[in-house]
């Protein structure tokens, strides 16, 4: 069976923003700061800030930051974690979402990532991807990306579109002197006060509780591009790898061909051993994505959601592999792959397809299926073996 490894650029960009989201709605969305510490006086030592206006003062850190030579940036709100050492117009670190982690390394605007299958699925790779990938970083070639470069991130310092607060005021943070500016709707971030101008916190509580703290600037940072990466395509049908996918376990046959009602089992046989069962359990169809925010309607007409459960027979010790592009939808004589179209948008971001697998002896597992179709009614077709012979069909 051949992994496609495709690239869905949409879902890409979708991931950066939603790392954007956590590092900018702590930057620039932040409420009360916790950081303590009174005013001070002025002093010799200061880098004059707290003469300025808060407009003047948060022009300067974005100066500061963009003229830094490296920055180790990390930040934590509703919507994850972000880790990344920063230098020129490369970074490395790790993004997490829902606690599913991915590390990333860009450089010059080629990107790699690696992460389990879950990882890759919220970032955008389409699954299934060949099992050895999980786990290896990918190269996903020059991508058009944003808020991965000190330079992004001092755009946005000034881009917050609500009024200042028209004076700073002066405070301490962890020993270090800083001025706070804040924004009318409560907004604050902390610049350094001595030296540079550098932003050094934003934090906030309540709805949108988080905190972005940015460190070690000017440290040695070197970022290479990770060796032994697969390459992967960002279009067309095929990854290209010097591993290809090997199968696991020998290719199944059915008991008998059948079409099913939604519930009903299709009993696997390998290798003239009972192996196990595969069952379609349920299938939905919608017309609206399940973010509407974030995602996009079905590309055909309707998402199909199938909810798929595998049991491996126990006696069966030979490994059963099993994929959500071991399916596809039948709508009259067309047929829709897997995460084709805009698919994956069916689902929440924190929901992840059924896993490619292989199951043990006794082992079971379960998971939806997506698809953007052009019927609400059709048919969930099993098909794992390369011919393509269907095992079974679900009617829906």
């Amino acid at each position: 069976m051949a992994a496609r490894g495709v690239v869905s650029m949409r879902l890409i960009c979708r991931a950066m923003a939603l790392t954007a989201a956590i590092l900018m709605a702590a930057l620039v969305t932040v409420a009360v700061s916790a950081c303590g510490g009174g005013t001070t006086t002025s002093s010799p030592t200061t880098n004059g800030l707290e003469k300025k206006s808060a407009a003047d003062v948060l022009k300067a850190a974005a100066g500061a930051l963009r003229a830094a030579a490296s920055a180790h940036v990390t930040g934590n709100g509703p919507s994850g974690r972000v880790d990344l050492r920063m230098t020129g117009s490369s970074s490395t670190g790790t993004i997490e979402q829902g606690g599913v982690p991915v590390e990333v390394t860009v450089i010059g605007g080629t990107l790699y990532v690696k992460a389990d299958q879950a990882g890759l699925k919220w970032f955008g790779v389409p699954q299934p991807v060949p099992r050895q990938y999980a786990g290896r970083w990918l190269n996903l070639g020059a991508q058009n990306l944003k808020g991965y470069t000190l330079a992004d991130f001092a755009s946005q310092l000034t881009a917050h579109p609500g009024p200042l607060e028209p004076k700073v005021r002066q405070a301490m943070l962890n020993g270090r002197k800083v001025v706070v500016i804040s924004w009318q709707d409560g907004g604050k971030l902390h610049v350094a006060n001595t030296g540079p101008a550098y932003p050094l916190r934003g934090e906030s509580t309540g709805q949108d509780a988080g905190v972005i703290n940015f460190t070690e600037y000017g440290a040695p940072v070197h970022i290479a591009a990770p060796s032994n990466a697969i390459a992967v395509s960002t279009g067309g049908n095929n990854a290209a790898s010097s591993n290809p996918a090997t199968p696991a376990a020998p290719p199944p046959t059915p008991t008998a061909s059948a079409i099913l009602s939604q519930g009903q089992p299709a009993l696997i046989t390998q290798e003239g051993s009972d192996a196990g069962s595969v069952t379609v359990t349920s299938v939905k169809t919608s017309t609206t994505p399940a973010e509407p925010d974030l995602g996009a309607k079905p590309e055909n007409g309707y998402f199909v959601v199938a909810r798929v459960s595998v049991a491996v027979d126990p006696n069966f010790t030979k490994g059963f592999d099993i994929s959500p592009d071991d399916f596809y939808v039948l709508n009259g004589s067309t047929h829709y792959s897997e995460g084709n179209g805009n698919s994956l948008d069916a689902l929440d971001i924190s929901l992840s397809e059924l896993d490619t697998t292989t199951l043990g002896a006794g082992q079971k597992t379960s998971g939806p299926i997506v698809f953007d179709v052009s019927s609400p009614h059709g048919y969930v077709v099993y098909a794992p073996n390369l011919n393509g012979q269907p095992l079974a069909e679900w009617k829906y």
